[in-house]
């Protein structure tokens, strides 16, 4: 687990690198790094189906039913390399610790709830067409043993929060809602802006990553969708 300090050198040196996007963060915590795939290669048993009628487009689902029908019977990455697991940072004010990289000790930085979030396997196969109708790309988690919550992403201890992306005309911008199961089989939502970044189109990445990105106004979650990263 790395502290808030190595988190954000590794973010700095990212930034400076000018690689965040395929090259980068995600190729480089992925399998066969540096490896690409052509336009017509790609993981086997990874072919995106058509989705079932109870998968509304357009919208986020709204119950278990549409949930799964948007899930496309796809699996969630829980390999460590694919995803992410940190301790979620709490940025505040002074008086309190500074925050790493803060020397005029304008934020104030604490250890929040341990937060896992997993790539939806598929998530980098998605097309723009599919991201305009909005699609899952990723799971968040906090243990049942955590004392407290994440609101920037309505996340629960004990919890799971399914995160949905929709794209608008430009494909660069969009609507991220974060899903999490209510006791009365709907869901809360949290809703954000969204932020894409694409990369080259002659690249293709071989799987989907997801991970936390950490700066001095907060945690922002990061993972592939289609061919682009959103955040």
């Amino acid at each position: 687990m790395t502290t808030m300090r190595q988190r954000l050198g590794r973010w700095q040196f990212l930034l400076g690198s000018g690689t965040l996007l395929v090259g980068g963060l995600f190729a480089a915590c992925s399998p066969g790094e540096g490896r690409r795939e052509g336009p017509s290669e790609g993981p086997r048993g990874t072919e995106l189906p058509k989705l079932s009628a109870d998968c509304p487009r357009g919208k986020a689902p709204q119950t278990k039913v549409e949930l799964d029908a948007c899930l496309g019977g796809f699996d969630f990455d829980t390999d460590s390399y694919a995803g992410d697991e940190q301790p979620l940072a709490v940025i505040g004010t002074p008086p309190g610790p500074p925050c790493p990289g803060d020397p005029k000790h304008e934020h104030t930085c604490r250890y929040g709830p341990l937060a896992k979030i997993e790539p939806l396997k598929v998530a980098h196969r998605y097309s723009e067409s599919d991201l305009r109708q909005g699609r899952i790309i990723a799971r968040i988690s906090i243990p049942k043993g955590e004392k407290e919550g994440y609101p920037k992403y309505g996340l629960q201890p004990g919890g799971v929060t399914y995160w949905w992306v929709q794209t608008d005309s430009t494909g660069r911008r969009g609507t991220s809602v974060y899903l999490t199961p209510t006791a009365d089989g709907k869901f809360g939502t949290v809703k954000r802006p969204l932020i894409r970044e694409l990369y080259d189109k002659s690249e293709r990445v071989l799987q989907a990553i997801a991970r936390w990105i950490w700066s001095l106004e907060d945690e922002t979650s990061q993972g592939h969708c289609g061919a682009a990263t959103c955040k």
